[in-house]
């Protein structure tokens, strides 16, 4: 990774960030990666989705662990909904 996308990741991850929604933390990783499989996508859009995605993640766990729930190995599942 670049020194500055680096520093953009700890930026957005910051303390804690004040989301408490672990299903639309979940869904906008998932998203983000979706975007980042687009063809013909710009390698700088491409980091930018997955470092998104990165972001979220980290902050699903750091949610879980404040949830009182030991994260020692994450499995996760994806069912899509429908609509």
């Amino acid at each position: 990774m670049f020194e500055s996308e680096v520093e953009e990741l700890k930026a957005k991850l910051g303390p804690e960030i004040n989301i408490r929604n672990q299903r639309e933390l979940f869904r906008r990783a998932l998203e983000y990666l979706r975007k980042s499989e687009q063809p013909k996508i710009l390698a700088k859009d491409r980091r930018t989705f997955i470092n998104s995605a990165i972001t979220d993640l980290t902050e699903l766990v750091r949610s879980l662990v404040r949830d009182g729930i030991a994260v020692e190995r994450l499995d996760l599942f994806c069912r899509p909904e429908l609509h």
